[in-house]
């Protein structure tokens, strides 16, 4: 992942300071990170107001020093490994990790 430029986020959103401020310790914590797990996240900065947090990952999508994408997780509550850039991408019907059996990804 790029080093994400807290300063340019925080001179732009002055009102989220305490937010970019407890980010860029996270990420600073987190330097190999290349999927950020958005509950997660929220979870680990659970001081963090979530609307504060989500017009924060909003600013750093803008800035395009994130990217967002959606991936599925299986009725075992496993994550699969398969990026999607709109939910519309997502198809009805996924196998499971090994393969073994399908499940409907509504």
């Amino acid at each position: 992942m790029l080093p994400i430029n807290f300063e340019l986020l925080a001179n732009e959103t002055p009102e989220l300071a305490s937010t970019w401020s407890r980010l860029r310790d996270w990420f600073a914590q987190h330097p190999r990170v290349k999927f950020v797990d958005l509950q997660r996240l929220a979870r680990e900065l659970s001081d963090v107001d979530t609307i504060d947090l989500a017009l924060a990952m909003q600013a750093m999508v803008k800035h395009e020093m994130l990217r967002q994408i959606y991936r599925v997780v299986t009725p075992e509550g496993v994550l699969l490994d398969q990026d999607f850039s709109s939910l519309r991408e997502i198809p009805e019907r996924m196998s499971d990790r090994f393969h073994t059996h399908s499940f409907d990804t509504s």
